[in-house]
């Protein structure tokens, strides 16, 4: 399976509501820009659903493509690469598309695939699925864990409420945070900010996760207690 960037010549919702459109980076630019590149390093680069190649053998080796979980893309190649087959990346834009137009559509598309990723995390658990190399296996435990961030975040805003404390509770947890959570969240950011350069602005980041974060937390949660529920659906798209 060969993988090549989604390049996008519409504005997402937040590109265009916010003026940012081509001023930051695009909220997949770091994962085209730079976490499929080491994901290819490490033979471990996934299908995304569109601009790639898939060898039609190694398609029929693993029964076709994956339709247990609503990713499908990734799914496919996890099973292509259980069964020995390798991967790639080619960093070059090789087709352009839409960005999703509405902010529903944008969360609807990426609760899709918080969902999906949960569901082959609980049903082909990279950690443990046969044929794997053990940097496959991070790899792609990465990509699926990384949607949890819903939970982090929402979990973390729910214990650092000062207001619902009693007052030397207060003083206690606030002196906790500015010795514990405050440095954790400054060098983790100021690493991040270095490793990531031009491919994401750390302030921009927040924004989309933030306002993701809500709609993602339910349908992750329902995934890892359940991995069969919730069915695949296309984003809606105008044509230009």
């Amino acid at each position: 399976m060969l993988q090549t960037p989604h390049h996008f010549y519409s504005p997402d919702p937040f590109e265009r509501n916010l003026g940012q459109f081509r001023i930051i980076p695009n909220e997949g630019e770091l994962f085209y820009g730079i976490v499929q590149d080491g994901n290819d390093f490490w033979n471990a680069t996934f299908f995304c659903g569109s601009c790639a190649v898939l060898r039609r053998t190694a398609l029929d080796e693993i029964g076709g493509i994956a339709v247990e979980t609503v990713t499908e893309d990734a799914h496919t190649s996890l099973r292509m690469q259980m069964n020995g087959w390798g991967t790639a990346y080619i960093n070059i834009p090789q087709a352009a598309g839409l960005a999703t137009e509405r902010l529903s559509a944008h969360v609807g598309q990426r609760i899709r695939w918080a969902r999906g990723m949960i569901q082959i995390l609980r049903t082909d658990n990279p950690l443990f699925a046969p044929g794997l190399k053990w940097p496959q296996r991070l790899c792609y435990f990465n990509a699926m864990s990384h949607f949890l961030y819903a939970c982090a975040s929402d979990l973390s805003f729910c214990a650092i409420d000062l207001s619902a404390s009693e007052p030397h509770q207060r003083s206690r947890l606030l002196a906790a945070i500015l010795a514990y959570a405050l440095p954790h969240l400054t060098l983790s950011n100021l690493t991040n900010s270095r490793i990531q350069g031009e491919h994401r602005h750390s302030f921009w980041n927040e924004i989309y996760e933030t306002v993701l974060s809500p709609y993602i937390l339910l349908p992750t949660m329902m995934a890892l207690v359940n991995p069969k529920l919730g069915k695949f659906n296309v984003t809606a798209k105008a044509v230009w």
